[in-house]
C-alpha cells in the first residue's frame, strides 16, 4: 500500500458515507413498500466497506509513520465519522451507520 492509496481511501471512505446517507433515506422514504433489494445490497455493501476501512486503519496509520508524508495532513477515521455530514449538516455518520 502507499501513502497516496491512504489518501485516496479517506476520500472514498467520505463518499462511502455519503452514498450510506442517501441510501438511508431511500429506505426510510419507503415505509409502506418494500424497499428495492439494490437499495438494500447498497446500504449493506457500504457498511461492509467501512467496517473493513475501521479493521484496516491501524495498518494505515503504521504506512504513514513509515512514509514522508506528515502525520497532521491525514484525518483518523474516527475523525472523519465525526465531522458534520454534507448531506444532512449535522454530525450523524454514527447515528447513519447505527439506523
Amino acid at each position: 500500500m502507499s501513502v497516496v492509496f491512504f489518501c485516496f481511501f479517506c476520500f472514498v471512505f467520505l463518499q462511502i458515507l455519503t452514498v450510506l446517507h442517501k441510501a438511508l433515506q431511500e429506505l426510510r422514504a419507503q415505509d409502506h413498500t418494500p424497499p428495492s433489494p439494490a437499495l438494500v445490497s447498497t446500504a449493506l455493501l457500504c457498511l461492509k466497506l467501512l467496517g473493513a476501512a475501521l479493521e484496516r486503519e491501524a495498518e494505515f496509520h503504521d504506512l504513514l509513520r513509515r512514509s514522508s508524508l506528515p502525520q497532521k495532513d491525514v484525518t483518523p477515521l474516527y475523525r472523519l465519522l465525526a465531522e458534520v455530514n454534507p448531506c444532512s449538516n449535522k454530525p450523524d455518520h454514527v447515528i447513519n451507520i447505527a439506523r
